[in-house]
């Protein structure tokens, strides 16, 4: 049987999660708002906004990575990384 410091525990991690998910979120987000600015003042706003979109959560996400990674440049790209950290290559079917 479960004690006490059992049920605590999952609860408190379950907390630490939600709290995790509402700042992953807020912080893409606030990357999005900059690099909406940035694209109107000197800066990287098309980054800034990407790394905005893979950082919150939202309906449709993994589409839109799925057709973000089918263009051949950025493909590259992360491939490149993915090599150099040696981890595989992404291979699409």
């Amino acid at each position: 049987s479960r004690g006490l410091g059992d049920v605590y525990k999952r609860q408190r991690s379950i907390l630490l999660w939600i709290i995790y998910i509402v700042f992953k979120n807020i912080i893409g987000y606030v990357f999005i708002i900059m690099g909406l600015v940035a694209l109107v003042l000197p800066g990287q706003g098309i980054l800034m906004i990407l790394i905005g979109l893979m950082m919150s959560d939202y309906p449709k996400k993994f589409d839109l990575e799925k057709k973000i990674i089918t263009i051949k440049t950025v493909r590259k790209g992360i491939n490149w990384i993915r090599i150099k950290s040696n981890v595989d290559k992404i291979k699409l079917d």
